[in-house]
């Protein structure tokens, strides 16, 4: 058993900041203490190392926040946040729903909103993250499920939104000046290269001593990278239709 690849830096920034600290929750599956089996104080170093790394990039990345750019980004960050009440408000208040099978889709994704706590309360940066972990784990309940929940309008709502704001988010760190942009940079490539150490950590220590002691890391790491690739995936199909339509359009046009 062994942590599959993850291309961190296909992820927009914001990606990379939700996906790392998904990551980051995952830890406690770990043993970092002494006592524990599998220990190792390669382990520990590389989850501080990596912690430390996390902390910085979020700190820088909020350092971004500018008054002009920043204006839209903040708007869709209101609206997907209003999105993300509505649905679970729906959520919740279908949980009693007549049809059983119906309460049982709305029970589960009411069970992963308060898994993901209230985006309200976390930071622009932090919301962006979660949400799309949120997102991802809503659609592991199958999307004819979620289609019978009447769950779909509201998922699809939030993903726009959600990657509306990673992008908006992308230009406002754009727009913020070659410093600030330099220093996300930076801190990204210090976190993605401590994930990548981390990642490395676990594979060697779970060939050498067996991989009891990190399985349930692995696993859930695992359930993270393997979300993250069908998301990958499905952009780069997006893409591709809207460039196929765009030069269509153009052919057409000529």
């Amino acid at each position: 058993m062994k942590i599959g690849y993850l291309s961190v830096a296909s992820l927009h920034v914001m990606e990379d900041l939700g996906f790392q600290d998904a990551v980051i929750r995952t830890l406690p599956a770990l043993p970092l203490k002494e006592e524990a089996v599998g220990y190792s104080p390669r382990l520990k170093e590389a989850t501080e190392v990596f912690k430390k790394a996390f902390r910085e990039l979020d700190d820088a990345i909020n350092a971004t926040s500018g008054p002009t750019p920043a204006a839209v980004a903040k708007a869709i960050d209101r609206q997907r946040v209003r999105t993300w009440r509505e649905m679970r408000a729906f959520a919740r208040a279908s949980m009693t729903f007549p049809d059983e099978a119906v309460a049982e889709v709305a029970r589960k994704a009411a069970s992963l909103f308060k898994a993901y706590g209230n985006m309200a309360q976390k930071s622009e940066s932090g919301r962006s993250g979660r949400m799309e972990n949120l997102t991802d784990s809503l659609r592991k309940l199958g999307t004819e499920a979620l289609e019978k929940a009447h769950l779909i309008p509201f998922l699809e709502k939030l993903e726009r939104e959600n990657e509306a704001h990673l992008e908006a988010a992308d230009r406002r760190a754009t727009a913020n000046g070659t410093r600030v942009k330099g220093l996300v940079r930076a801190k990204r490539q210090a976190v993605d290269a401590a994930y990548a150490e981390l990642v490395e950590t676990v594979n060697a220590l779970a060939r050498v001593a067996g991989d009891a002691p990190y399985q349930e890391f692995i696993l859930n790491l695992s359930g993270l990278i393997s979300l993250k690739r069908t998301a990958l995936t499905t952009r780069r199909t997006i893409l591709a239709k809207r460039r196929a339509a765009r030069k269509a359009k153009e052919e057409a046009n000529n």
